[in-house]
């Protein structure tokens, strides 16, 4: 457990020495949340619209076969129909696609920055960049693809909704193993050789991963305490305490992330 109060040392030595970084990184955690924050908004409301305008006709159509047979149409205003599951297509698409760039490029940014608070030089940078970009794309792509072959052969063959519902669960958790192994990877971003890159990443995401779960564990726990205390104070009477605990998870998310780098590094260089 050394590394643990280690890597909480140089975490904090390093924010003191690169001050100006530190705050940076802040505001640029907190334009990314907005961000997508307002981006869920719009895009959900956009989505459920659309939504609506397709499952309520469905939910009035004529589903006697009799009245069918007798020339009875099965659902008036079809092409209102298509023309809704066109949008809400365009729209999953779009957000999806929105969700991708604030992860490659804000999100991107704050871990590069946060390798150069930890003193890598400014230099490297676009190597870095690259590496999380591929590194994101090379484990993203096949997940997706997966999924969507996944879905699609499931919706060929006639899945019942409770067994649809089974496997969507099961794409969720696999959403978060995903995580776990993009995380792991950005932490070795700064590393010059891709064989070095490679080789600390299958140390610590497989070999060692016992030790990684224990860093994990303890930065989810103090970004869920931080957001349970936002939730707490969700009303207009509380407002000022929900925004201190909106900047606390802000300041605990920038915070955590040098903590999972530096603790990380420490775990490749352990005999």
């Amino acid at each position: 457990m050394n590394y643990l109060k280690r890597g909480f040392k140089y975490t904090f030595k390093a924010i003191r020495k690169n001050k100006s970084i530190f705050i940076l990184l802040l505001i640029l955690q907190i334009i990314m949340m907005f961000s997508l924050a307002l981006s869920s908004v719009n895009y959900q409301v956009k989505i459920f619209k659309d939504l609506e305008k397709i499952v309520g006709p469905l939910e009035n159509a004529n589903y006697d076969a009799e009245s069918i047979k007798a020339g009875e149409p099965f659902m008036e205003n079809v092409y209102e129909i298509y023309t809704s599951y066109k949008s809400m297509i365009k729209n999953v698409s779009e957000f999806g696609l929105l969700l991708l760039g604030l992860f490659l490029i804000l999100n991107g940014a704050s871990w590069v920055l946060t390798h150069q608070l930890l003193k890598t030089k400014i230099k490297e940078m676009p190597r870095q960049w690259l590496k999380y970009i591929v590194s994101t794309l090379a484990l993203i792509i096949p997940f997706i693809g997966i999924c969507y072959l996944l879905i699609k052969g499931l919706t060929a063959i006639g899945i019942g909704l409770e067994s649809f519902g089974l496997v969507a669960q099961i794409l969720v958790y696999s959403s978060f193993v995903l995580y776990y192994f993009i995380i792991v990877a950005f932490a070795f971003i700064d590393y010059k050789s891709w064989k070095t890159f490679l080789k600390n990443f299958y140390l610590c995401s497989i070999k060692k991963i016992y030790l990684t779960l224990i860093i994990l564990l303890i930065n989810l726990i103090l970004v869920i305490a931080s957001s349970y205390f936002i939730y707490l104070n969700l009303s207009d009477e509380s407002f000022p305490l929900m925004m201190l605990f909106s900047l606390i998870l802000v300041i605990i998310l920038v915070i955590t992330r040098i903590y999972w780098v530096v603790c990380l590094r420490l775990i490749s260089h352990k005999k």
